[in-house]
């Protein structure tokens, strides 16, 4: 964002507008018709018209002081806005109508490549993967039909045609009434999605395990069982257990133990690895062999398996 001359000329032909249109007219009317209006009294005459073009430079002065402040003003804010722009860590990208990239800031050649230089002048297209050539047209389309394209996902093109994936917020550049452009502002959400896609691997992979798997949160209470924990303890529905306290599925006895030896050794070491005895609802117990992890935050992480097959096999 540069204030530019046609800028200042326009800032300026708004604002004097007085000067050339009613000021100078004026003055010259009262210099024309003075003497008339006051009898030939040139002395007089002389004194008022001195007086009244005194007032009016004077008025004169006020308007182009004011004038100045504000276009210093414009000056500044244009800095600032420009400083912001730039310094963002999201792409900010000026196009025209036609979808030629006219400002280029530091946040977009961070997460494209392209310098200044290399975009400025060319086709934003060339950020988008020809199959979705049409998507991006669309997207313009909508811009310059007044409508704000807010947080679109989609995949772009960053320099040697590396694909990223973006959020993009849009929305129209005005010239009073008129639609000129577009700002397109592009979030590199790459690492995000690859975050989100390998979570929800893990949960698959939680889901199908043959072991029960339980997530517990600092307050002790379960946020997360898989299908293989309920069973093990004999409960039919996992999602109904969500909330419920880890201590539910142990003995008093067994409970004790777990509390005074073994989460000492969890959060000191970090795991814990051995065998228990569960409780299952209708009061039978059952051997496990167990393994206890902290986490971040002060959570636990539990992995139990059934052992009873074993242990019936250890006792013949």
């Amino acid at each position: 964002m540069v204030l530019d001359n046609s800028s200042i000329s326009h800032f300026l032909t708004r604002t004097l507008w007085p000067l050339p249109t009613l000021v100078l007219p004026t003055t010259l009317a009262i210099n024309f018709l003075a003497p008339g209006i006051l009898g030939g009294h040139w002395t007089f005459s002389i004194v008022v018209l001195a007086l009244l073009q005194i007032g009016l430079s004077i008025a004169l002065w006020k308007l182009s002081a004011r004038n100045h402040n504000q276009l210093e003003g414009v000056r500044e804010e244009l800095s600032s806005l420009q400083s912001i722009v730039e310094v963002s860590r999201d792409a900010i990208i000026g196009v025209t109508n036609d979808g030629i990239i006219m400002s280029w800031n530091s946040g977009a050649r961070a997460i494209y490549g392209y310098s200044a230089k290399e975009a400025l002048g060319t086709p934003i297209t060339m950020l988008f993967d020809n199959r979705k050539g049409a998507e991006a047209g669309q997207l313009i389309e909508r811009v310059t039909r007044g409508e704000i394209v807010s947080q679109h996902e989609m995949v772009h093109l960053k320099k040697g045609r590396q694909p990223i994936d973006v959020s993009l917020t849009i929305c129209p550049i005005m010239d009073r009434r008129t639609i000129t452009g577009a700002s397109v502002v592009a979030r590199d959400i790459t690492e995000r999605k690859r975050a989100a896609g390998s979570l929800a691997q893990q949960a698959a992979a939680m889901k199908a395990s043959m072991d029960g798997m339980a997530i517990v949160d600092r307050s002790g209470d379960c946020i997360y069982l898989n299908d293989a924990y309920a069973k093990i303890f004999g409960y039919a529905e996992p999602q109904r257990l969500f909330g419920a306290s880890w201590e539910m599925f142990f003995f008093e006895d067994e409970l004790r133990r777990l509390k005074e030896e073994i989460m000492p050794a969890v959060w000191r070491d970090g795991s814990w690895r051995g065998e228990a005895t569960g409780l299952r609802p209708n009061g039978s117990s059952l051997p496990l062999e167990i393994s206890i992890s902290s986490v971040d935050g002060g959570g636990l992480v539990q992995v139990v398996r059934d052992i009873t097959e074993r242990k019936k096999a250890e006792e013949m």
